[in-house]
């Protein structure tokens, strides 16, 4: 090529090149931003499932816990009422 012509057609080149080169880079920015979001959001959907589990596992240890408060309850007002009688004799169950 004659040195002439190397600058318009570097200059010609380079206007059509570069904003090629910006478009296909900021495409490819969006892309990959586009696989961590959907990564994110796999990695939060297992962490989510993983705390739902321990949710449930709480609230049934939780309703365990109150049945037995309700019942050591019921007990302690069974041993008050035994102790208001102590005096009468009070036969095994058969």
């Amino acid at each position: 090529m004659p040195p002439f012509l190397s600058g318009p057609v570097n200059a010609v080149f380079g206007s059509f090149v570069t904003p090629v080169q910006k478009g296909i880079t900021s495409v490819a920015l969006e892309i990959d931003a586009y696989a961590k979001t959907v990564n994110d959001v796999k990695q939060l959907k297992k962490e989510n499932k993983i705390l739902q589990s321990q949710v449930d596992q709480l609230t049934t240890d939780n309703t365990n816990l109150l049945q037995d408060r309700y019942e050591l309850q019921k007990l302690r007002e069974l041993y008050q009422l035994d102790a208001q009688y102590e005096q009468y004799e009070k036969p095994a169950p058969e």
